[in-house]
C-alpha cells in the first residue's frame, strides 16, 4: 500500500515539475504569451475538469515550443478533449490518478454545538460539548466571563471536547463559549453561551453566645448609658441594642453594627423608664439570643425660670374711629411662644403668636395705652414693655343728599291735618314742605 502511495506521489511531482519547466521556458520566451495561455486555462478548467477521465490542467510547451494549455488524463481515449480553446493549443497528458492532500480551503472549521455547563461543588464547573468533524481540527478554546456576552482571551486550549474549570468563586455564575481552531490557526465562531453557578459555601448556622451584665445608666433626662460583658463567641462581628417601654418587651432594635461594649441612647423622654437588651451577630449574621434586661429612668426634666426679655420697639398707630394697629420688634429667644397684649382700661385684650395685633371696637376720640409682654414655652412672661399711645379718629358724618328723598301723593279726600297740604300736594320727608 505504502508503494502503491508513494509510485503516484512520485508521478504528480514528475507531472508537476515537467509542467513548471514548461512554464518557467515560456516565461523565458514571451510573458505576454505566456499570461494568454494562463488566463485561457483559468477560463476552460472547471468544464475540463467536470469530464470524465480529466484530473488536473496546466501550462506547458508543445513540440513547436509553443505556449500550450496541458490536459491531465486518467488514461488514454477520454473523449471530447478540444485541440484548442480560443486559438491556443490543447495537448493531452496522461498521468494516471492523482492523489494529494487536500488543499487549504481558508475557511474556518465549524463552531462547537451542544455546549453545557454544569457546576460540581463551590469552586469547579465541568464543560462538554460534541466533537467536531473537521479533518484539520488542531483543538478547541475555551472562554469564560462573568457577564454575559463579554470576553476576553481564552482561560484554556485542549484537544478533547470536555472541560473542567477549577478554582472558582462560590455562589458566582459563570459564562462559557467554546471554539475550534484548525491546523492553520483558522478559529470557528464561538459556540452557543452555556452559563452555571457553582454552589455556595455551606452556611455558618449556629449563632453566637449572648453578651451578659448588661446595666442601663440614666445620665440626664435625655440620655441613659449602656454597658455589657462582651460574647464569648469568637466570630462575633457586632452587637445589636433593643428598647422597650414595658418590662420584658417586645422590643424594638435603636442601634445595630455596634463594635464596642457600651452604648449612650439619646433623645430620650424626661422621666421615663426604658427597657434594653443586647444581641451579638456573628460574621455570618446569626443573632444570639436576648441578653439580660436592665431598666433605667430618664432624669426630670430641669424647670426652666428664665424670664424672656421685654419687647421693645412698641408702636400703636390709629387706623380708624374704632381700630388701632400695634407693631413691636421681634424677640430672638428660641423657646418663645406668643406675645399678651395688654389695654390699660381693661387689662389682657390678645395673645398673638406674631409681633403685630389690631384692636378693634374701640370708641371714637379716645385714647387707648398699650403694653406687651413675652411669653416662652415654661410659661415664663417677660417684663411689661415701654407703653404705646393713640387715639382713634373722629367718627365721620353720614352726609346727605338731596336727591335722596321721597314723595308720597296725599289721596284725594283724605284730610293731611295740615291746613297748608291738600290733595293735589306731596311733600319731601327729609326737607321742608315742597309744592309739587
Amino acid at each position: 500500500m505504502l508503494r502503491k502511495v508513494f509510485f503516484k506521489l512520485l508521478i504528480v511531482a514528475v507531472v508537476v515539475f515537467w509542467s513548471l519547466s514548461g512554464v518557467l521556458l515560456a516565461q523565458g520566451r514571451s510573458e505576454e504569451a505566456f499570461q494568454r495561455v494562463k488566463e485561457v486555462q483559468e477560463r476552460h478548467t472547471l468544464k475540463l475538469m467536470a469530464q470524465k477521465g480529466v484530473v488536473g490542467t496546466a501550462i506547458g510547451l508543445n513540440d513547436k515550443g509553443q505556449h500550450v494549455v496541458l490536459v491531465f488524463l486518467e488514461k488514454s481515449g477520454v473523449a471530447g478533449i478540444p485541440k484548442e480553446l480560443e486559438g491556443v493549443p490543447v495537448k493531452q497528458k496522461v498521468s494516471g490518478k492523482i492523489y494529494a492532500l487536500k488543499p487549504p480551503t481558508n475557511r474556518p472549521p465549524k463552531k462547537p454545538s451542544g455546549l453545557t455547563a454544569t457546576a460540581l461543588g463551590t469552586s469547579e464547573i465541568y464543560l462538554d460539548w460534541r466533537d467536531n468533524r473537521d479533518q484539520d481540527l488542531s483543538h478547541y478554546n475555551v472562554y469564560r466571563s462573568e457577564f454575559s456576552g463579554l470576553y476576553g482571551p481564552p482561560i484554556a486550549s485542549v484537544g478533547s471536547s470536555n472541560y473542567s474549570d477549577t478554582g472558582l468563586v462560590a455562589g458566582t455564575t459563570y459564562y462559557y463559549v467554546v471554539t475550534a481552531v484548525d491546523t492553520g490557526t483558522l478559529e470557528s465562531a464561538d459556540s452557543e453561551e452555556a452559563s452555571a453557578t457553582t454552589e455556595d459555601v455551606p452556611g455558618d448556622t449556629t449563632p453566637p453566645a449572648a453578651p451578659t451584665g448588661l446595666t442601663a445608666t440614666p445620665m440626664s433626662s435625655s440620655e441613659i448609658y449602656l454597658d455589657w460583658i462582651a460574647s464569648t463567641s469568637d466570630d462575633v462581628d457586632d452587637y445589636n441594642v433593643h428598647r422597650s417601654l414595658t418590662l420584658g418587651g417586645p422590643y424594638t432594635q435603636v442601634a445595630s453594627g455596634i463594635t464596642s461594649v457600651e452604648y449612650t441612647d439619646s433623645g430620650l423622654s424626661a422621666d421615663t423608664t426604658y427597657y434594653y437588651v443586647v444581641t451579638a451577630e456573628d460574621t455570618s449574621n446569626n443573632e444570639s439570643s436576648l441578653s439580660n434586661e436592665a431598666l433605667a429612668t430618664t432624669e426630670d426634666a430641669p424647670v426652666d425660670t428664665t424670664l424672656p426679655a421685654a419687647p421693645s420697639g412698641l408702636n400703636a398707630t390709629a387706623v380708624s374711629s374704632s381700630r388701632i394697629d400695634l407693631s413691636w420688634t421681634p424677640n430672638t429667644e428660641d423657646d418663645l411662644d406668643y406675645y399678651n397684649v395688654y389695654r390699660s382700661d381693661v387689662g389682657l385684650i390678645g395673645s398673638p403668636s406674631g409681633n403685630s395685633y389690631s384692636d378693634t371696637g374701640l370708641s371714637a376720640e379716645t385714647t387707648y395705652t398699650y403694653e406687651v409682654t413675652a411669653v416662652d414655652t415654661s410659661a415664663n412672661e417677660s417684663g411689661y414693655s415701654d407703653e404705646a399711645s393713640a387715639t382713634t379718629d373722629t367718627e365721620p358724618e353720614i352726609p346727605i343728599d338731596p336727591s335722596d328723598r321721597f314723595e308720597r301723593p296725599v289721596p284725594i279726600g283724605v284730610s293731611t291735618g295740615h291746613p297748608k297740604i291738600t290733595a293735589s300736594h306731596t311733600y319731601n320727608m327729609l326737607s321742608p314742605l315742597i309744592h309739587t
